[in-house]
């Protein structure tokens, strides 16, 4: 089930925002070494960001309480303020494994700097040697920019580091993809909580969330 979150090419994801304002490129930092790799939103397959734009946006409505992500067992909360978006993981024990933020422009940085900042600090129980190519992480860069560390509870879940960089990504871009449109004033504006709830309507409350 995890696989659903590897990268895939050649995709016209219609979610895409269109326009100037359209970001292509991400910047995807590894808080642990600094290792810089840049994604790109055509990376991330049409029907995975469908699903998660929803689970994402029911996450940040609730405001840090556990949502399903599809993988049997784990869960994520999440929490949006202007510019940045939180994210904690937690595997089918219960304890967090990862936590991971995002920044886009906005015009008040200072809770997306702060949201990288306590990324940095998470990351500090395990350090490697810094990449050469490793920017300064005491500063973020600049947006969009997603920061991601691994938490002391994933050496129970080894095999899992590698999709949970991918999930991150994924929500990321999809995340993205919502506060770019949210930024176009208030005739176009559709926040992460109108998608949540209209999604919920649509449903009936059929959907509910999944484990």
């Amino acid at each position: 089930m995890a696989d659903r979150w590897q990268p895939v090419t050649g995709r016209n994801d219609e979610l895409r925002p269109s326009g100037p304002e359209n970001v292509t490129t991400l910047l995807h930092v590894t808080a642990h070494d600094g290792h810089v790799h840049e994604s790109l939103r055509s990376e991330v397959g049409d029907h995975v960001a469908s699903e998660l734009r929803f689970l994402l946006a029911l996450a940040c409505t609730l405001d840090a309480a556990p949502v399903g992500i599809g993988v049997s067992g784990w869960v994520m909360a999440a929490r949006e303020r202007p510019g940045s978006l939180s994210v904690r993981v937690y595997g089918p024990n219960g304890q967090a494994v990862a936590a991971f933020s995002a920044g886009a422009e906005h015009h008040a940085p200072q809770g997306r700097d702060d949201a990288w900042r306590r990324v940095v600090g998470e990351a500090r129980w395990l350090l490697r040697g810094a990449s050469p190519d490793a920017p300064p992480l005491v500063e973020p860069p600049d947006p969009p920019w997603l920061i991601g560390a691994l938490l002391p509870a994933i050496l129970a879940y080894p095999e899992s580091v590698r999709w949970l960089a991918d999930f991150a990504r994924c929500a990321t871009w999809v995340w993205l993809d919502i506060a770019t449109h949210a930024d176009r004033g208030p005739a176009g504006r559709e926040t992460i909580r109108d998608i949540a709830l209209a999604d919920a309507w649509i449903l009936g409350g059929r959907r509910g969330v999944p484990a």
